[in-house]
């Protein structure tokens, strides 16, 4: 059940897109050969000879560079995957002339256009050769930049002088990689003509491979893993131990400078960190501090539109940012608390936090999902409605700020060979965490290191059985796990199939419980920035949503402004029956969804579209061959218009004997040393029992991190059931099992039911 919330989003379209500035999407992928070495490859080879309309002092008037995508027609190319902006061909040579992009405000620059080789495969020491010249006969000289680009970044680049009169020029490149890459030629002001375009490259090391999640965590170690390369004939894995600690600064308002028997800061020196800017105090006569901020300590006070802070600007890149926040008064308002992250030298919004919505006790509020590759600094800053909020009492205490910055690492185990894709690390500290990369080898080369992998997940914690066992209770054990702050504990009813070929309900729901708002006026939870539990919203736990709207008996979403609005279930054991299940909808569209679908999406790779009537409520069949464990079903519509669900069930036809687990609670366990919990007031119905599962957590980098569970301990309630009660081994010739039918290597080793096997033949006995 512990999924990364809303993990099912599913990309509807790829839509490629150009701009002066930024990168195609790849539009040819290209991979080198392998060659011996210092064998020269010929990666390119272009003389633009089908480029034959105009002249090279007339151009022909038709831009070939599609003005959306930037493709060239591979008819003007002897090799696919050419790109640019204002090309034009020139009596057999390419022109680059000048082209109206967009400013980004609405308006046009003119500019010069560029052209790009087709992508793919730039690694080794490369060499690029071409002919140049300006268009304009009267002009001296201009600048051209040729840079090599990956998806990223501009990885290497040269400036060459470029006069009217045809010019031969050679440039050596070294650091282009084997996937994405493509070389760009643009003027600094000029139109140009190129011609004759070879890249030749002598190979210089094989393909890195590509690191992928880490899996298997135990207290000490875990699965590193990775993708072949291509020509690897080992590989040399290197295990970082991260310094995360270090990277974490925590930034309190406790040693300000306070006037003496006041909430005020002294003006002149107010004593806050080296590096950051905080605007506040612009309300006359108002307090600048709270004594009631983080844990009871000082916290600033924000409360006129301005008021804020930026923090510093540190030297590497922001990965986690959170803050303690409360709105003191709890009053209804309209204000806004705006977030801004500073990205290449650029401030840009990342949304508005709602005043009324941050609790009035003070809660943390963490920012990392949303925080854009590259922040460097981050901005709070108060929006007062001064219409609909005048003469409220409308503030905001912020305190106690955590960021996070990428950790250093230091090797701890390095360049431990593999022939194998994937690699267990053991030895491990319990305590620390780590990263690894991966590097390709063959008798000739080695690779550049992989990607790198943060390795930051909890050990399954070991669960021991249950203890306590009556009729209508039980006591759920596990083992400490380390690096945990706390434990989820799930507790499942158990239906035992009792036929062949039984039509079993994995999930019902009707949504009785939502009891507020209609389709003509829905209300809206705003959970647009991160999901959000719908618990009290079903009968069942687990469920999420985004964009959620709640309509009497319904439950709804829409999509907008990029935020697609989804209701989640909550992963399901699907893998029963080969995988086959069927999921029936009860639907109301809104008065404005008309041709559009609803999609369930089962995983990340399954989904099933099916149309839906504007104001109108349908019931629709959903049919998959694809069922696994722990999968959650997705539900969303195809263009974003808003939907109700107005009853859901996902049902199987499973064979004598299947057991089908529904989660009827989830308690959360803060304190990582408490390590049982009791589940009281179970009452079995026919062929049930119950079970539990233990998931440790971690507040860690923004979010909480799960670890994956164990199996499911089956705990059986009937008395009834129960042949005898043992408080000790009297028996060492018997042979016990577990209630799921597991043999034991001996005498039970925790209090529990169990089946016991001796020379009278089984029984089920409770060992206290």
């Amino acid at each position: 059940m512990k999924l990364t919330a809303l993990a099912l989003g599913i990309s509807l379209a790829a839509v490629p897109c150009v701009s002066a500035q930024g990168l195609l999407t790849p539009l040819a992928l290209r991979t080198a050969t392998t060659a011996a070495e210092n064998e020269t490859t010929v990666l390119v080879k272009e003389t633009f000879d089908k480029m034959s309309a105009g002249t090279e002092s007339a151009p022909d008037e038709n831009n070939i560079a599609d003005k959306r995508t930037g493709a060239i027609d591979a008819t003007y190319t002897s090799m696919p995957g050419w790109s640019g902006a204002a090309i034009y061909q020139a009596g057999g040579s390419c022109a680059i002339l000048k082209g109206k992009f967009s400013d980004g405000a609405g308006g046009y620059t003119e500019e010069t256009g560029f052209l790009r080789t087709p992508q793919g495969a730039y690694a080794g020491n490369m060499t690029l050769t071409f002919r140049a010249r300006l268009l304009n006969a009267n002009k001296a000289s201009d600048k051209m930049d040729i840079a090599l680009l990956d998806t990223k970044s501009r990885l290497e680049s040269k400036i060459v002088e470029v006069t009217p009169q045809w010019k031969t020029f050679e440039l050596n490149f070294t650091k282009g990689g084997f996937t994405g890459c493509l070389i760009q030629m643009s003027m600094l002001s000029e139109e140009v003509l190129v011609d004759d375009i070879e890249v030749k490259t002598i190979q210089t090391s094989i393909p890195a491979p590509v690191a992928t999640d880490a899996t298997n965590y135990t207290p000490g170690g875990f699965t590193a893993n990775w993708t072949a390369s291509p020509a690897a004939e080992k590989y040399l894995l290197t295990v970082y131990e991260k310094k995360v600690d270090d990277a974490v600064e925590i930034t309190d308002f406790d040693n300000l400078n306070v006037i003496a028997g006041s909430h005020k800061l002294d003006k002149t020196n107010p004593g806050f960190p080296e590096g950051w800017t905080v605007a506040y105090g612009t309300t006359r006569n108002a307090d600048h501090i709270s004594d009631n901020g983080y844990n009871g300590t000082t916290g600033m006070i924000f409360r006129a539109t301005g008021e804020g802070l930026i923090t510093k600007t540190f030297d590497s890149d922001i990965l986690d940012f959170s803050f303690w926040a409360s709105h003191p008064s709890g009053q209804e308002c309209i204000s806004n608390l705006t977030v801004s992250a500073f990205v290449d030298g650029q401030w840009g919004v990342l949304g508005n936090y709602a005043i009324e919505r941050i609790s009035q006790q003070g809660e943390v509020i963490y920012l990392s999902s949303r925080l854009p590759e590259g922040t460097r600094a981050v901005q709070l800053y108060f929006k007062k409605n001064d219409q609909q909020d005048v003469g409220k009492d409308v503030s905001i205490v912020v305190d106690h700020i955590r960021i996070m910055t990428e950790p250093a690492g230091v090797a701890v185990e390095k360049d431990i060979e593999t022939t194998e894709c994937s690699y267990t690390v053991t030895g491990l500290d319990i305590e620390k965490d780590y990263s690894y990369t991966v590097k390709a080898v063959n008798t000739e080369f080695c690779s550049a290191e992989s990607n790198e992998i943060s390795a930051y997940g909890l050990a399954a914690p070991v669960t021991t059985g249950a203890s306590d066992v009556d009729s209508d209770h039980y006591t759920a054990n596990w083992e400490f796990s380390p690096k945990a702050e706390g434990y989820m504990v799930d507790n499942y009813r158990v239906y035992t199939t009792a036929k062949d070929g039984e039509q079993v309900n994995i999930l019902y729901e009707n949504f009785n419980k939502v009891t507020e708002g209609s389709v003509d006026n829905p209300v809206g939870l705003y959970n647009v920035v991160n999901p959000s539990s719908l618990d009290v919203y079903t009968t069942t736990i687990g469920w999420l949503g985004t964009a959620t709207y709640l309509a009497n008996g319904m439950l709804g979403t829409r999509s907008y402004m990029g935020i697609i609005g989804m209701i989640q279930t909550p992963a399901l054991d699907l893998s029963g029956n080969g995988g086959k299940f069927t999921v029936r909808l009860k639907i109301t569209g809104d008065t404005d969804a008309t041709n559009e679908s609803v999609v369930v999406q089962a995983g990340m790779a399954h989904y099933i579209a099916m149309p839906i009537e504007a104001g109108k409520s349908v019931e629709r069949e959903y049919v998959f061959d694809c069922g696994q464990s722990q999968m959650p079903l997705a539900i969303y519509s195809q263009n974003g218009f808003p939907f109700y669900v107005d009853e859901m069930t996902v049902t199987q036809t499973l064979p004598e004997g299947s057991k089908v687990f529904y989660p009827i609670e989830e308690r959360n366990i803060t304190d990582a040393n408490t390590l049982s919990t009791k589940f009281e007031n179970l009452k079995a119905g026919t062929n049930e029992s119950f079970a539990y599962r233990v998931f440790a957590y971690r507040n860690f980098m923004g979010g909480r991190r799960y670890s994956l569970s164990g199996k499911a301990e089956l705990v059986d309630l009937d008395p009834a059931g129960i042949d005898d009660i043992e408080a000790g081994n009297t028996d060492t010739n018997a042979t016990y099992y577990s209630i799921d039918g597991i043999k034991l290597p001996g005498y039970p080793s925790t209090p529990g039911v169990y089946i016991k096997v001796d020379s009278t033949g089984s029984k089920k006995v409770l060992v206290k």
